[in-house]
């Protein structure tokens, strides 16, 4: 379904059916920018040669790719049912970056399995050079049944003529304003906490002391970077600092119609803590605590909440790992007093690593049955609730996988096989698995519909490990080789990748060095080093820029914001941007509700050895702190929206940036089957 809006404003958007959410907007309702040298498919930007060997762009605060250099990745004939097909031929990328232990890969070569393909649906160039429909001659690309000629600057994408925003190899970005009273090692959110059609951020300001990073406070500011709010620790006035190293997350729990923001306070001596619900003016609306009303404290940590609606009102309800809150801040789960523990990848280990400890919970439902499942990573859970005072809530366990090496981990869902069923990537240290949605066995990659596999576990898609050799962040997920299915991107220690599946059809590309992958394994796509051994655990967040169906990576490690090709991995951004890094990641998001773009990221000092490693590479590397916002200077694609919870998937927030009464399944919706990923919106 295509929307006709051409959005002005966050009220102005129909997010009630998420149709406002599209992935593309027909001619009637785009904006479109292009140059009449785009005559063909392969010069309209195919995606392989949008970063060539050698490319260079803007310096200083507009970043420049890397440079090209040789290729040593392979490359196999591609056979007949992928001609045409994307990676047909050669395609030449900056990935001048490689694995942990070796040194640099550069160049990427697309190499092609023999499987038919049964789901692809992505552009198939069928009409470049002279190819004609009703007696005239297409200059650019026929698509769709029956077929049309695609105008200039358009291309085919699921089978419908989709303008693109332009062919660039770099992110040329202009700095719009920064915040920088402190550091914040926490992904900001957004959303419109004053009811008035405006975005505001929602930053966790940490080290108030100039040394704690535990020690924080809550910060609102608008969408220019004014402060507008500030929540000290000021217990006598029901005011609560917070904990400087979780992330909040933002839902209406009071009813009113306005998000809410929830989020950790102050540890005790237990590393325990009540969780703390407040209005968009500051006022507290409840602390955490139990049925009789005696206080409820939780490990938070370093993780994230989650919500969902769970009852027949619009307020949230609220989870922290194992944790389950009502909307008024009763406990009504805590799984094993784990709380906010559980989905900490390394649980298993002895002594237990809980230097980062703390689950990435997500809501979806796993089990078709219109109500949400709660997976805290190597469980999934059932959730019968009553409504009542309190209400009645039984909690079952659906699934526990502990295939590979057993650990807990962060979990992201999307329909990795298009058969209209979820799986969830978990990244478990030291293993990447691929989980089936419904019983949390390993994915059945050879065989969407699970037959081959029922009987034999050994046909599964095995589990792989994590490219950089650290503990790994929690999965992205977008259409990255705009092959119209969906890949995954995983932080390492020093590598991040971009993970592809072998699934019928597919167009393999992988690094030289790694073996071909057997029919429905799990592998990488391409790497590039970076710099994120602190912590290892860093996220990442995806967007089309170039509104061509195949969607780039925003990521930040000890040193650098990077902006990533998606298909190829070439740098098209690469900013000096200072972190000791926890789970954060930039965005981009429209601050101003005028619908243009906006890439968002924060800052902190790195520890002392990782600052010398920022100083090796960069001698005049200088740290910095706070939120820093960016516009564009070539017309990037439009987007939309709030971003309310770290495992946003667009389906997950409604209205203003409040939960839907009922989340969508967002692998069903159309333009969707993906996880961090901003709303994609048309070309201006």
């Amino acid at each position: 379904m295509y929307s006709r809006h051409v959005w002005v404003g966050w009220t102005s958007r129909p997010w009630d059916t998420l149709a406002g959410m599209d992935r593309y907007l027909p001619r009637s309702g785009r904006r479109c920018a292009f140059t009449l040298a785009c005559l063909t498919l392969a010069a309209c930007n195919d995606g392989d040669n949008a970063a060539t060997e050698g490319s260079t762009g803007a310096q200083g605060s507009t970043g420049a790719p890397s440079s090209g250099g040789p290729g040593d990745t392979e490359q196999l004939p591609t056979t007949s049912a992928d001609t045409g097909s994307e990676g047909s031929g050669s395609a030449s990328g900056s990935t001048s970056d490689a694995s942990a232990s070796t040194g640099g890969t550069t160049g990427e070569v697309s190499v092609s399995s023999t499987a038919p393909s049964t789901s692809d649906t992505g552009s198939v160039d069928t009409g470049t050079g002279g190819s004609s429909t009703g007696g005239e001659e297409c200059l650019t690309e026929l698509c769709g049944d029956p077929q049309v000629c695609c105008e200039v600057g358009e291309m085919c994408i699921n089978a419908a003529c989709v303008a693109t925003c332009g062919d660039f190899a770099t992110l040329d970005v202009a700095p719009l304003w920064s915040w920088t009273a402190n550091e914040v090692t926490c992904t900001p959110l957004v959303a419109d906490l004053q009811g008035d059609a405006k975005p505001e951020l929602v930053v966790n300001a940490t080290r108030i002391d100039g040394m704690t990073y535990e020690l924080g406070e809550i910060v609102v500011l608008s969408g220019a970077g004014a402060e507008l709010l500030r929540i000290k620790e000021d217990p006598p006035n029901q005011r609560f600092g917070s904990n400087g190293l979780s992330t909040p997350v933002l839902a209406d729990v009071s009813g009113d119609g306005k998000p809410d923001i929830i989020y950790s306070g102050r540890q005790d001596g237990q590393k325990l803590a009540l969780v703390h619900a407040v209005d968009g003016t500051g006022k507290l609306l409840w602390s955490s605590h139990t049925a009789n009303n005696a206080p409820a404290k939780i490990r938070w940590d370093r993780g994230a909440a989650a919500v969902v609606n769970l009852d027949d009102d619009p307020e949230a309800e609220i989870a922290v790992g194992g944790a389950l809150f009502d909307d008024d801040g009763l406990l009504v789960w805590n799984e094993q007093g784990k709380s906010g523990l559980l989905g900490t990848p390394t649980d298993n280990l002895m002594p237990p690593k809980l230097l980062y400890s703390g689950g990435l919970p997500t809501f979806a439902d796993l089990t078709g049955d219109g109500k949400p499942e709660l997976i805290t990573g190597r469980e999934a859970w059932t959730i019968d609730w009553a409504p009542g005072n309190p209400p009645v809530v039984a909690m079952t366990q659906l699934w526990k996988n502990t295939s590979g090496k057993g650990n807990d981990g962060w979990p992201a869902v999307a329909d990795i096989d298009q058969n209209g069923t979820p799986e969830v990537i978990l990244v478990a240290w030291p293993d990447i698995k691929v989980l089936d949605g419904k019983t949390g066995k390993l994915w059945c990659g050879v065989d969407p519909s699970g037959v081959m596999c029922e009987g034999n576990d050994g046909l599964r898609t095995q589990p792989i490990a994590i490219k950089g050799s650290n503990l790994g962040g929690p999965a992205t997920i977008a259409d990255f080789d705009g092959d119209g299915r969906p890949e995954a991107a995983i932080v390492g220690g020093v590598a991040f990748a971009v993970y592809d599946f072998n699934r019928a059809g597919e167009t393999i590309v992988k690094p030289m060095a790694d073996p071909m992958p057997a029919a429905g394994a799990m592998f990488a796509r391409w790497f590039k080093t970076t710099q994120d051994n602190s912590s290892a655990s860093t996220g990442s967040s995806a967007f089309d820029f170039q509104g061509d169906g195949a969607a780039e990576l925003t990521y930040l490690d000890e040193c650098r914001l990077y902006a990533y090709d998606g298909k190829t991995g070439a740098t098209m951004l690469d900013l000096a941007n200072s972190s000791a890094t926890v789970h954060e990641y930039p965005l981009v998001v429209d601050l101003d509700g005028d619908g243009d773009a906006e890439l968002l990221a924060v800052a902190n000092v790195p520890v002392p050895a990782s600052l010398d490693g920022c100083k090796n590479k960069d001698p005049g590397f200088v740290p910095r702190k706070g939120v820093f916002a960016y516009g564009s200077a070539e017309p990037w694609a439009t987007t939309s929206g709030p971003w309310t919870q770290h495992s946003h998937h667009i389906s997950n927030v409604g209205p203003g940036g409040n939960v839907p009464l009922m989340e969508q399944d967002n692998w069903t919706t159309p333009g969707l089957n993906n996880f961090r990923q901003s709303v994609q919106g048309g070309c201006e």
